[in-house]
């Protein structure tokens, strides 16, 4: 965002003094994070995936593929990512980061999430990174929680073996 000179992140906190202030309403009325208004055009997009999609679409079509198929592979992934990947994230990443209990079967969390990253790897990562060999916004919604999942403390602490295709991804 600010490589294009479209805005600035502003952090938001959840709640009252933030997420449900009457001018944050105003552009989600769900006061849900993320939420993005583009201080360009003054669309307002919400959503991680929603908000990549726009951004690449109208400031880095580099970064969002125009062929169907590799478009429809990025979007793939990232959907993907959030309903295999993410609530993993909310069992094993979350908890250390103070966001969330600790799942009261922390073995099972951290072998589900062990799995799941294992089979995201495996199909999703057959090149460098997830759109071929430039990134994509599918690269750029992942890379965060896989550098938390190859980070030795969370692997120690929430029992997750990261796969070694993700530790060279976040290494990539």
């Amino acid at each position: 965002v600010q490589d294009k000179k479209i805005g600035a992140l502003v952090p938001t906190m959840i709640g009252q003094d933030g997420t449900q202030k009457p001018e944050y309403l105003a552009m989600n009325p769900y006061g849900q994070i993320p939420t993005m208004k583009d201080p360009k055009t003054g669309v307002v997009t919400a959503e991680s995936s929603a908000i990549l999609r726009y951004l690449a679409t109208r400031y880095a079509p580099e970064l969002y593929s125009s062929d169907p198929r590799r478009a429809g592979y990025i979007d793939w992934a990232m959907d993907n990512f959030a309903t295999r990947l993410y609530p993993d994230v909310y069992t094993t990443i979350y908890p250390l980061q103070g966001f969330a209990a600790a799942p009261e079967d922390k073995a099972a969390a951290g072998k589900a999430a062990s799995e799941h990253l294992s089979e995201f790897a495996k199909f999703f990562l057959r090149e460098k990174f997830i759109g071929g060999s430039k990134l994509s916004i599918a690269d750029y919604k992942v890379a965060p929680f896989f550098f938390s999942f190859a980070h030795p403390a969370l692997q120690s602490e929430s029992q997750v073996t990261c796969p070694d295709r993700i530790k060279q991804f976040v290494s990539d």
